[in-house]
């Protein structure tokens, strides 16, 4: 069989490497293995630690929503509502209702669902708009009655809210400030998923109280 040597440039064969250079060339060899082990190692650290960063922010934002009781976000919502109420802000109002809201009102009666309170609704803030009407504002009295609603697994469901409301006439000419009347009301609201909306809304022992000092 013919063989075929390498020849150098010079002509000579290549010699083989004498056993230092062989050890050198091992050396270089687990060196530049052991730097890129190191450089996947660390590559490695750093990926855990933003997954460990990641996880301790779920944990403190998981920590913070809990820390938040049903009773704060409640308050919140009511006085979102009566905001809203307030600025005559009808649509918002319907989003914090359910479709389904039936409204025992002891002057207005029965409302029954959101297309019927749309309609009423309206009236009352066109009616506010006239230049004849005041410019009547609903305050919260005192603190409000959060009952939360769940099951013996602890789900939440539900909940009931009851307070006091002061009727503010507004006097559109000087700004002065009269409490006009006083109710009762009782809401029963529905918790789906991550979304609270009143159900039924019950408005009750409305009081004249312009004539009173």
């Amino acid at each position: 069989m013919q063989q075929v040597a390498l020849v150098m440039a010079d002509g000579h064969l290549p010699s083989a490497p004498n056993p230092a250079t062989q050890y050198a060339l091992t050396l270089a060899a687990i060196f530049n293995r052991q730097k890129m082990t190191d450089m996947f190692d660390n590559r490695l650290k750093n990926v855990r630690v933003i997954l460990l960063i990641i996880g301790l922010q779920i944990f403190w934002t998981s920590t913070i929503l809990k820390a938040q009781t049903t009773k704060d976000i409640l308050t919140k919502f009511t006085n979102d509502y009566f905001d809203s109420y307030n600025n005559c802000n009808v649509e918002k109002i319907l989003e914090l209702c359910t479709d389904d809201i039936e409204v025992y009102h002891d002057l207005a009666g029965l409302i029954n669902g959101k297309s019927d309170f749309r309609i009423q609704s309206k009236k009352f803030c066109d009616w506010l708009a006239t230049p004849d009407a005041p410019n009547v504002r609903a305050e919260i009295v005192g603190q409000l009655k959060i009952q939360e609603l769940k099951t013996k697994t602890d789900n939440i469901y539900g909940a009931i809210i009851t307070g006091t409301i002061d009727f503010i006439a507004i006097s559109k000419q000087n700004g002065s400030r009269t409490k006009s009347g006083i109710s009762d009301f009782v809401w029963i609201l529905r918790f789906t998923g991550d979304k609270w909306q009143i159900a039924r809304d019950v408005s009750y022992n409305h009081q004249d109280t312009s004539d009173k000092k």
